[in-house]
């Protein structure tokens, strides 16, 4: 890579000598941030010291830039790096331009102008020799037409009123303009010059000056990797068409960047790492740009990321209704390559609203069931990308008729012993019955559901909260159970049955005290219904705990009902195997009904080999090896739990690395006959 680089002085080396040329700050750029009490006061301060020393010259950093356009009406110069010292300096000219004129030396003024801040005899487009970025634009426009009343606090009208002051103040001083310009002539920078023929990469460039910066997000990155190397035109069109409407649905980087993972996920049909968003980005950009354009493409991003900021961030009625409300209080994106998807049917017509209300209700009932079962939910963020792949594939050769169904037979009935399985009325009722209800995730939520169910009164959620019938430290009213040990007590005092909802100035009323208090406080609010339950009873022990608790288990188990209507019992599953020099090095279970692989823990991992061929694959097996999920214990590297994969050749390339036919590899651990003879039989 070869750059140009020049020592220049600011003003007659590198602005005089680019007559004819615009530098243009790019939109995906950072906003301008200096402030006049940090950055600026201490450029001042530089200035200050040249013009008290004449001989001295003072170096003030380097300026990046490509040229992006080049015609007959002018040129467009793209800066890279430096732009905040660009427009402070170019707004220290306009500050000297406006003292002069106020204090009618026109002559100076003139002169300042027409050889610094506007190229004349050009297309007025270009008439400007610096073109801030979009959110500042409109100050510096104002600034450079001469208006100096500006009602704003943006950091560009703030910067040049101080310029102002001190410019005011230096002249006061008894420096004269020629004095104070040929102190800003010798400040010193390095201006490099990017050229794509010469092998230099503007983006790569880019990411290297700000990787010793203020950290870039994915996002951040991502857009500068679409939006650089294109004339400011073009820049501005696709910004302001697609990426500000993106980034206005998500204000917050951290979930514009989450969003762009969970979109790839959608689109490449399995969940990257975070640390790979970007990499992954322009893989998968480069490789659409081949049958599409950039505009179709920014296009369809913008419209899931409206399905993205419906789904999570909406306050607007819905047609998919209470459905749609639940998902967003159970506040998982792990769902979300697979729901957006749901969003773009419903857009495009290929599903009804009705449909689309019953997918999200399924959804939500695996997660709930999942949370209240205490199931690890982490581990299924990879899950749904395959999930989709799966019904993308029953609907391309069935049509949409049936979406529902084929939604249901994926989250369902393909995940029976599965890790990623929804725990069926049995599970919540054996794990419900002595778990501490109390530490499960959106329990408060699921209470205020089932209270809703009894009363006609609306409930304002998180107007509640979660009230231990049973004091959480004894006291000296609850004789029921003061003779049990400690140990005992612990472990009913948070079961679902001892747990009911409470107005928070009740729950703190209502402390320790005994049963017969906590009825008579409860009763005055009796408007919340579930706590009727109470009013019959004359106290309140271990059995009152357990009754309650089936009682409320049953009441979940009808909110959030596992539709198990048509499911197929497949012959097709089977222990699997593979077998390396005679042994056994790792145990799996086939699914013969969706061709997925499930790695059973203890199993081999050969780290020590090529990386699997897959992306995905390589980086799940880095991040388990980060994290203990593969461990090493006698030379070997083993799994620790077990993981799913969508295709025996995922799981065989899991296991062996490199890139591997996993039909070839896996062996039916009965009579160890491979997948693939298994197939032609």
């Amino acid at each position: 890579m070869v750059m140009k680089a020049e020592n220049a002085g600011f003003l007659d080396g590198f602005l005089r000598l680019s007559v004819g040329a615009q530098y243009v700050i790019p939109v995906y750029q950072r906003n301008y941030n200096w402030k006049k009490e940090d950055q600026v006061k201490q450029l001042i301060n530089d200035i200050e010291i040249l013009l008290e020393n004449p001989t001295r010259q003072h170096f003030v950093g380097s300026l990046v830039y490509c040229i992006t356009k080049d015609t007959l009406n002018g040129q467009e110069r793209s800066i890279v790096d430096g732009q905040q010292r660009l427009t402070t300096l170019m707004l220290l000219l306009y500050a000297i331009k406006h003292v002069a004129q106020t204090r009618k030396n026109y002559a100076a003024a003139k002169a300042i102008n027409n050889n610094y801040l506007e190229n004349s005899e050009i297309e007025d487009k270009y008439k400007l020799r610096l073109k801030p970025s979009v959110s500042d634009d409109d100050d510096y426009k104002e600034i450079a037409q001469g208006n100096d009343n500006l009602n704003s606090t943006s950091n560009v009208s703030l910067n040049y009123a101080f310029c102002k002051e001190q410019v005011g103040a230096w002249i006061d001083k008894g420096f004269s303009y020629d004095q104070i310009i040929n102190a800003i002539k010798r400040l010193q920078i390095i201006s490099i010059l990017l050229k794509e023929e010469d092998g230099d990469n503007p983006q790569q460039i880019f990411e290297s000056i700000n990787s010793t910066g203020m950290e870039l997000t994915s996002a951040d990155l991502i857009r500068n990797y679409i939006l650089m190397n294109k004339d400011n035109d073009t820049q501005e069109k696709l910004y302001t068409n697609y990426w500000r409407k993106l980034e206005n649905l998500l204000p917050n980087p951290r979930d514009l960047e989450s969003f762009l993972r969970l979109y790839l996920a959608n689109k490449q049909m399995y969940l990257t790492s975070k640390r790979n968003v970007y990499s992954e980005f322009k893989k998968y950009w480069g490789e659409q740009l081949k049958n599409s354009n950039e505009t179709l493409l920014l296009q369809d991003i913008l419209r899931y990321g409206e399905h993205y900021y419906r789904l999570y961030y909406s306050n607007e009625p819905d047609i998919l209704g209470e459905d749609l409300v639940n998902y967003r209080v159970l506040r998982s994106d792990m769902p979300a390559p697979f729901t957006m998807q749901v969003l773009e049917l419903l857009r495009t017509g290929a599903i009804k609203a009705e449909a689309a209300s019953k997918v999200i209700r399924l959804i939500n009932i695996y997660l709930i069931r999942r949370y209240i079962t205490n199931l690890d939910t982490n581990d299924i963020s990879r899950y749904f990308p395959t999930y989709l792949r799966l019904v993308r594939e029953k609907c391309a050769k069935e049509g949409y008729k049936n979406f529902y169904e084929n939604c249901k037979a994926v989250l369902i009935n393909s995940t029976r012993q599965k890790t990623s399985y929804i725990p069926d009325d049995a599970d919540i009722r054996n794990y419900l019955k002595t778990a501490n209800a109390y530490n499960l995730k959106n329990i408060r939520w699921i209470l205020e559901k089932i209270e809703l169910q009894k009363s006609n009164v609306p409930i304002e959620q998180g107007s509640l909260s979660i009230e231990h019938v049973m004091p959480q430290t004894k006291g000296s009213g609850w004789s029921e159970v003061n003779n049990t040990s400690f140990e005992e007590y612990v472990s009913y005092v948070n079961r679902l049955g001892n747990l009911t909802l409470a107005a928070k100035v009740d729950n703190t009323a209502m402390g320790n005290r005994s049963f017969s208090v906590k009825k008579e406080i409860l009763h005055k609010s009796s408007h919340i219904k579930m706590n009727e339950y109470f009013f019959k009873k004359k106290k309140w022990g271990f059995a009152e705990i357990n009754a309650r608790t089936e009682a409320i288990i049953s009441e979940i188990l009808r909110l959030f009902p596992l539709d198990v209507s048509n499911y197929v019992e497949t012959m097709q599953d089977f222990d699997v195997v593979i077998i390396t020099g005679g042994k056994v090095l790792a145990y799996g279970y086939f699914y013969g009904n969706d061709k997925t692989l499930r790695v059973k823990a203890g199993s081999c991992i050969l780290l020590d080999k090529s990386a699997p061929h897959t992306k995905a694959v390589s980086e799940l097996r880095e991040e388990l090896r980060e994290n203990n999920g593969i461990f090493l214990k006698a030379g070997k590297y083993l799994l620790k739990e077990d993981i799913t994969f969508d295709s025996p050749s995922t799981a065989a390339e899991f296991v062996l690395g490199g890139s591997k036919n996993g039909w070839d590899f896996w062996r039916r651990a009965t009579d160890e006959k491979t997948l693939s003879s298994i197939k032609k039989d």
